[in-house]
């Protein structure tokens, strides 16, 4: 029986949510892109951004593998 499987539904449902909420802050980091880059160097910004998204995505599925 794989892990997926025995977690309850509203565990399955939140970590859903969590990747809903990545690309749409993915989406947003892309649409604001312009707007950063006019305060920082390309560089912190494409830093921060990969660096926030790979952060939050490896967290989420942590979770989604039924760690804490």
């Amino acid at each position: 029986m794989n892990q997926q499987s025995s977690r309850p539904a509203k565990v399955g449902t939140a970590v859903n949510l969590f990747y809903i909420s990545l690309g749409i802050g993915a989406a947003r980091s892309i649409m604001e892109a312009s707007m950063l880059l006019q305060m920082e160097t390309p560089e912190f910004v494409m830093f921060t951004i990969f660096f926030t998204l790979g952060a939050s995505w490896f967290l989420f599925y942590m979770i989604g593998k039924g760690h804490n």
